[in-house]
């Protein structure tokens, strides 16, 4: 694993030890005095050797741990640091998780969406959009999750269909997507020409719900998907965006007002907190306990529910103890402003 380039080196750090300058000894002085020196070169060789079978063990056991490699490393930061995004693709589904639901305030909103969504309501189109605007983490994809699962809406539409499009959607992959979840084939189509044609068809005289999930770019909407469907399902059916800009919603043409998601409030997001924490070993009551630090923990949480999710996820892992979660509290990484981009 080391050849003579390194051996040189080490001979060179060595006749430095000994007070001699690179100046002194030349460039290839320091492999003389090692040949020179066989108690010091065989010493050498024996470090060599030994630290070169360290390598090799370390090597065998870190694949165990499947450990990334520096270069990957260092590609992704740079790709992290370089977009805007800095993240990956994200795939929502219109599947519900009650373990993500906590307090009245949603209830309410659901019952308030639903309503619009069942609404009679003249128009020129026979589809009406909805927004749901609100900043990153804050619940959107769980109130349209909740939404898309109320029984009432169900027995109304006679197509349910979620799209999870995200910052960097292909057209293609999206209406190959709805395509098959509208039941019909796409037969390995490309061109949007023929994609959007056999959409058309497919959901052609049928009452439609549809959920765009995370939408960053109207043209999912306007150059994608409303040519296809606005003139040809029923009366009736309706689209629901969720995004977290507002200026998309306007160019999107969504009905005023645009249903903004608020923040949890303090007992709402310790209800979701111990929801992420308790499980049928721990006591409700050692957690209840813990309320005080756990409350002042929230508060670097700032009401969104992924930021409480993930600090859920992290005191599951902790001893339910003062110590342990002021240990969390007190971490340097809160320093910076809350909760870490």
């Amino acid at each position: 694993m080391y050849e003579a380039a390194d051996i040189l080196d080490i001979c060179q750090l060595k006749a430095m030890e000994r007070g001699m300058s690179t100046a002194d000894v030349g460039c290839f002085n320091p492999l003389l005095f090692c040949m020179r020196n066989p108690s010091h070169a065989h010493d050498i060789g024996t470090r060599i050797k030994a630290l070169n079978k360290w390598l090799d063990v370390i090597k065998e056991r870190s694949a165990a741990f499947n450990f990334i490699p520096l270069g990957s490393y260092e590609d992704c930061s740079s790709k992290v640091h370089g977009s805007p995004s800095g993240n990956k693709r994200r795939e929502t589904s219109g599947e519900f998780d009650r373990s993500g639901v906590v307090g009245e305030k949603i209830k309410q909103d659901t019952r308030k969406l639903v309503e619009i969504m069942l609404s009679e309501t003249e128009s020129n189109t026979n589809i009406m959009v909805v927004a749901v605007v609100g900043v990153g983490g804050i619940g959107k994809t769980t109130l349209a999750q909740k939404v898309f699962n109320d029984e009432a809406l169900n027995a109304e539409f006679e197509k349910m269909i979620w799209l999870s499009v995200n910052k960097d959607f292909d057209k293609v992959e999206l209406l190959r997507t709805i395509i098959i979840q509208a039941g019909g084939e796409h037969g390995g189509e490309k061109a949007l020409a023929v994609l959007q044609p056999i959409l058309a068809t497919t959901l052609k005289g049928k009452k439609l719900f549809l959920v765009l999930d995370d939408v960053w770019d109207h043209g999912a909407w306007d150059d994608v998907l409303k040519t296809p469907l606005a003139n040809v399902v029923a009366q009736g059916s309706r689209v629901l965006v969720t995004t977290r800009d507002e200026t998309l919603a306007r160019r999107m043409k969504v009905v005023l007002p645009y249903h903004h998601v608020d923040k949890l409030e303090e007992e709402d997001a310790w209800s979701l907190l111990k929801k992420q924490i308790i499980s049928s070993h721990t006591d409700e009551r050692e957690i209840d306990m813990l309320k005080d630090i756990g409350v002042q923990i929230l508060a670097k949480c700032d009401g969104l529910p992924l930021a409480v999710k993930v600090m859920g996820g992290l005191l599951c892992q902790k001893d339910k103890i003062h110590r342990e979660w002021e240990m969390v509290l007190s971490d340097s990484i809160w320093s910076i402003s809350g909760m870490p981009e």
